[in-house]
């Protein structure tokens, strides 16, 4: 299963997306990236001729698939100069590789997705229930036809 780190850009709650001509002036002006504009915008950080992150941009945001700890450094750093911040599949925001918070903006998220996730339980639970009582059901009537049956063309 992949997990997906995102670079950015919020005020207030609300997500400003990140144009890809600041990304690329931040790129130019910082050592060790290099941009690739293919058919899609790929941002790569090496070092020591070692690739460390794969970026890739798409709707405002640069994300990485399951980077490295020293990739989300680097996105890091690269998130400060975009004035923007690095949050994780889970809504956490990196402070460092191995230090996170939950950002003010996310806070409205997870709260939703507790509740979401409380709900879905109980749905689970009255479902197995629901189901039980239909298998109770079906056996009951079941036994009823075949008294009917036996008590119809074999006892009389």
């Amino acid at each position: 299963m992949s997990y997906l780190v995102n670079i950015l850009r919020g005020a207030g709650g609300t997500q400003c997306p990140i144009r890809i001509d600041e990304v690329e002036d931040v790129i130019r002006s910082a050592g060790g990236w290099t941009l690739i504009a293919d058919r899609e915008v790929t941002v790569i950080f090496t070092e020591a001729d070692r690739e460390v992150v794969c970026l890739w941009y798409s709707d405002g945001e640069l994300w990485a698939k399951n980077p490295s700890d020293r990739g989300i450094d680097a996105m890091i750093a690269l998130a400060k100069k975009l004035d923007a911040r690095v949050r994780g599949d889970e809504y956490e925001t990196y402070l460092t590789a191995a230090e996170t918070y939950t950002h003010p903006d996310d806070k409205d998220v997870l709260s939703f997705i507790a509740t979401d996730r409380a709900s879905a339980a109980k749905w689970r639970e009255i479902r197995h229930v629901l189901f039980r009582s239909y298998q109770i059901f079906a056996v009951g009537l079941m036994g009823w036809i075949v008294y009917r049956w036996l008590k119809e063309w074999v006892f009389y």
